[in-house]
């Protein structure tokens, strides 16, 4: 019996052993990066300029015209929330400071819709640039918030629409081996 279990020891701690090793993370290859260019900055903004018509025109298509809309914040929970008043609605709830407010367009009667966009990528092209990336958030966490919108006088909000447009991409990555100072 004394035997039989250390057998059965010796045979656990060698799988345990040999699971280990084989679940040991490995080092992450590094990869190559180039030099941003002025030719990929081109590309980029020829890319965005691109995507940007091709929305213009499936707004135009669906008979719609980009609109925007007085918001404000409110403390997204708890009970002590105001109420709206008629030509308010809520949107999403974002972080204050990082955008994340809704798209909006109206249509011929002037009523208003969000835009849900719905890209199609036909091209794509995506870059790994040698340094680091840009900071662009650094602090304190930030506030969490509703966003109110209110509506011009006598217009709805109708709710939703899908804008389906086709979309040319341009990205920029930074490979993790790099010593980048933190956001402050």
């Amino acid at each position: 019996m004394k035997t039989k279990l250390i057998a059965i020891a010796l045979l656990l701690a060698a799988t345990s052993a040999a699971d280990a090793k084989r679940m040991a993370p490995r080092p992450r290859p590094v990869a190559k990066c180039v030099k941003l260019t002025a030719k990929m900055q081109k590309a980029k903004q020829a890319a965005d300029d691109f995507t940007a018509k091709a929305y213009a025109a499936a707004l135009a298509k669906q008979k719609l015209t980009p609109t925007t809309l007085a918001a404000s914040y409110r403390e997204p929970y708890g009970n002590g929330k105001a109420k709206l008043a008629a030509d308010q609605f809520e949107g999403p709830v974002m972080y204050e400071g990082y955008g994340g407010g809704w798209e909006f367009v109206a249509d011929a009667n002037g009523d208003v819709w969000a835009v849900d966009r719905a890209p199609s990528v036909t091209a794509s092209t995506q870059y790994s640039i040698c340094g680091c990336a840009p900071i662009t958030h650094g602090g304190a966490a930030p506030r969490e918030v509703q966003l109110v919108y209110s509506l011009p006088a006598g217009k709805q909000f109708k709710g939703h629409v899908k804008v389906v447009y086709e979309e040319h991409s341009v990205s920029y990555s930074y490979p993790e081996n790099y010593n980048c100072p933190q956001p402050p």
